[in-house]
């Protein structure tokens, strides 16, 4: 059975260019797609405020009468102690997602560092990650989420900041047949 997956990042709650207008046709588009899961790759808000967030837990409540919601937080979001905000209103800053019937299993992951654009998955959620990765059967695509890039993006000026611990998540990646990876962070598109 065939699903629908759609990717959203670096919304930015409380940017001063934020537009509202945007915002509500970005839902009338997925509303539309009908997708069966919405992943958000981080960076909900701008400086982590409790404001910024509870205008982004606003629309993830619009977002979920749409379809099951999963995020995971970006740099941004873990600004000004934002990440005591995420887990108290949005949730768990990492997550495991799998679907038999579409034959996937999506892997979040919280790449952020409090205060500073860098990024890193650090041992602990390494170790969890490969945990759960060998529980996944190989028969199943195999999608790991985090904000930060786990390689640079070639000739758009954004070549740096990556993933401080991208080598070791690459090993784990490769051992474990990982088919895809999602993520945000560059405001630049990119496959």
């Amino acid at each position: 059975m065939e699903r629908k997956i759609i990717q959203l990042s670096d919304i930015h709650f409380g940017e001063k260019t934020f537009s509202h207008d945007l915002k509500n046709n970005a839902l009338k588009q997925i509303e539309g797609e009908n997708p069966d899961l919405i992943i958000i790759s981080g960076d909900l808000t701008t400086r982590g405020y409790a404001h910024e967030y509870n205008d982004a837990s606003s629309f993830l409540e619009e977002l979920k009468d749409i379809s099951n919601v999963h995020v995971i937080p970006g740099n941004h979001d873990a600004r000004n102690v934002g990440l005591v905000h995420f887990e108290k209103l949005i949730g768990e800053r990492r997550f495991l997602h799998t679907d038999k019937s579409g034959g996937f299993a999506i892997i979040g992951l919280d790449s952020s560092e409090p205060d500073i654009n860098d990024g890193q998955i650090g041992i602990d959620q390494m170790l969890w990650l490969q945990a759960e990765l060998e529980k996944i059967p190989d028969d199943l695509c195999k999608i790991v989420t985090f904000h930060h890039h786990l390689l640079p993006i070639p000739h758009t000026g954004r070549e740096r900041n990556i993933l401080l611990d991208s080598g070791d998540l690459l090993r784990i990646f490769i051992a474990n047949g990982v088919d895809f990876v999602l993520n945000g962070h560059k405001h630049v598109p990119n496959v």
